[in-house]
């Protein structure tokens, strides 16, 4: 597979992060719901790492400024 059998999966990660960026700054309630519901998820499968809900939607906004 070439270079551009992979592009398009660039492409949707782009996108993606574009909804996440424009969400986070048009309703921060919704966008800190989304990271919620994905930290629970995470967090019910790992059993050393457990940082703070604040501390990883923190760095979750941080990530999309």
């Amino acid at each position: 597979m070439g270079k551009k059998a992979h592009e398009w999966q660039a492409d949707v990660v782009i996108k993606m992060e574009e909804q996440f960026r424009q969400l986070m700054h048009g309703d921060e309630l919704a966008f800190q719901k989304i990271v919620h519901e994905s930290y629970e998820h995470v967090i019910q499968s790992t059993t050393r790492f457990k940082p703070t809900f604040e501390r990883v939607y923190e760095c979750v906004k941080k990530s999309f400024k």
